[in-house]
């Protein structure tokens, strides 16, 4: 199934994700799994996170906001995985004997 034969061109004909559930038949997962496989095979899905659903795009203005909004959410992921690196860091590291441990 190609997920974009269902997706419309343009912010003005989007489709909701609970339409495009009932327009492949399949559920809202599956559907967001096949918009990512799409979407690294060239495909611009637009999504403006404003409920109106996704959309194909060529325009410049939406190409640039998918990127800023898909930019913006990456780094609030590194960052949140920097944070959860230095946990794991301090957890194999607890118990660790020191060289001041050793000493004594």
């Amino acid at each position: 199934m190609n997920i974009a034969d269902f997706i419309p061109v343009g912010k003005e004909n989007a489709v909701t994700r609970e339409q495009l559930c009932r327009l492949t038949g399949l559920s809202d997962r599956v559907n967001r799994r096949l918009i990512e496989i799409a979407r690294t095979e060239g495909v611009v899905i637009v999504n403006d996170s404003d409920g109106e659903g996704y959309y194909i795009s060529e325009e410049e203005a939406d190409i640039r906001r998918q990127y800023n909004t898909n930019h913006h959410r990456a780094m609030s992921i590194l960052r949140q995985q920097r944070l959860l690196r230095q946990k794991l860091w301090e957890f194999s590291n607890a118990g660790q004997m020191t060289i001041d441990d050793a000493k004594e």
